[in-house]
């Protein structure tokens, strides 16, 4: 079951992201994409905890952080809705922050331990785990003063967090299928080279471009 929804997520998560960004069929595969997400995150939770494996435990919490919080980026468009149920970002975000300290004193006892690949990837996902839920402290707390400047910080927002948890769901198979590639490949290829923060990079400065050079935001993405 773990893994017919892992694939699906797999599946879903890529028609949205091929999808244009607002119609239909990326809303509805949008959804799925994120119910399997958290289906087959909560119960590798549940596997890495029964096998005391505290690095997938860890990096589990950041998954379910990126789809919880990517969707929560929708129902931030405006500076007046930021407010709305900010309590349970807050107290999401806190728990991604000290998950950020957990995965980097795993990276130094591995590093102690004489794992340096291991310590270099645990290093990578601390980073990561660190600056998602700073961002959007940062945003909750100084939302007077992003919004006027970028009012699209809700969309740039989404579409990096569901795209992580896209590299997410697709470096769990990849780790199974290419198991004699080195360590730090196996784990990073797919967040630094593949799909990762190319996908983040490129399409959201895309659109970026696109508002910039006076094209409207509804041209771009349906709001239907």
């Amino acid at each position: 079951m773990h893994i017919l929804v892992a694939f699906a997520g797999l599946g879903t998560g890529a028609l949205a992201l091929l999808a244009k960004k607002g119609g239909r069929i990326h809303r509805m595969s949008g959804k799925l994409f994120a119910i399997a997400m958290m289906v087959v995150t909560l119960s590798a939770l549940v596997i890495a905890w029964h096998r005391e494996k505290l690095f997938l435990f860890a990096l589990g919490i950041l998954t379910l952080y990126l789809v919880f919080s990517g969707i929560r980026a929708l129902k931030h468009k405006r500076p007046d809705e930021v407010k709305s149920g900010l309590i349970f970002d807050w107290m999401f975000a806190i728990i991604c922050l000290i998950t950020s300290f957990v995965i980097d004193y795993l990276g130094i006892k591995a590093y102690k331990e004489g794992m340096a690949q291991l310590s270099y990837i645990t290093f990578v996902f601390a980073f990561i785990c660190l600056a998602a839920p700073l961002f959007d402290l940062y945003k909750f707390t100084n939302t007077a003063k992003i919004y006027p400047n970028v009012p699209q910080i809700w969309l740039y927002d989404h579409l990096s967090k569901m795209c992580g948890a896209y590299i997410s769901a697709l470096t769990a198979p990849i780790i199974v299928q290419f198991h004699e590639l080195p360590l730090a490949i196996q784990w990073l290829w797919p967040t630094l080279i593949l799909i990762g923060w190319l996908i983040i990079f490129i399409y959201i400065n895309s659109i970026r471009r696109k508002i910039k050079a006076g094209i409207k935001l509804s041209e771009i993405i349906s709001f239907k």
